[in-house]
């Protein structure tokens, strides 16, 4: 039957929360962990690493490039492109042809996906190129070699603010709502001068 476990631990103006939950029978689980200080929460998430090799020059491997390669690698993953991130990307020369030493360029491009719960789906996806290598073609890119197999690590990260725009309408209504009285104080003081003059 299901389980979840939570535990709360306190130190010098911090905070960690560990919520635990999974099935007892199949011996799986999935741990969140948010952690806040002085400086606010931050969280505790699931990301695969991989690093990609395509035959293609850093200069070639430009803005548009870079992006219909993040849309390959989330299509391949079943994740959306915002949850892919390239790291850096690195040119290398490489052998092609041993016996004459013909030298080859090509890029390493280190790339973070934010997995969340589906980490080891991902990883699966990834663990060869034929998935990727399908979608780098729908979007005009050569075909890849995974250089660094994906690997699934912890990373610690800051939740991004929450939008401050309507908080700011608020205080502009406000300030306009308190004000009202004094416009009409002013009003009726003009009024007032003008049917006197008259």
């Amino acid at each position: 039957s299901p389980a979840a476990t939570t535990s709360t631990s306190s130190g010098q103006n911090t905070t960690t929360t560990t919520t635990t939950s999974g099935s007892s029978s199949s011996g799986t689980s999935t741990t969140t962990t948010t952690t806040s200080s002085g400086g606010g929460a931050k969280v505790v998430v699931d990301v695969v690493t991989v690093t990609v090799a395509l035959p293609m020059t850093k200069a070639d491997f430009g803005a548009t490039q870079q992006a219909n390669y993040i849309d390959a690698v989330a299509n391949a993953s079943g994740v959306a492109s915002s949850q892919v991130t390239i790291v850096s990307i690195t040119e290398v020369q490489t052998s092609a042809k041993a016996h004459f030493r013909v030298q080859a360029t090509g890029v390493e491009v280190a790339t973070e996906i934010l997995a969340g719960t589906a980490s080891a789906s991902i990883t699966t996806k990834l663990a060869d190129a034929t998935a990727l290598n399908t979608k780098l073609q729908e979007t005009g890119l050569p075909q890849a070699t995974i250089k660094i197999a994906p690997t699934t690590v912890q990373k610690t990260v800051s939740p991004s603010p929450s939008p401050q725009i309507l908080d700011t309408g608020l205080a502009l209504t406000s300030k306009a709502a308190t004000s009202l009285p004094c416009l009409h104080f002013l009003a009726g003081c003009l009024l007032a001068t003008l049917w006197y003059v008259a």
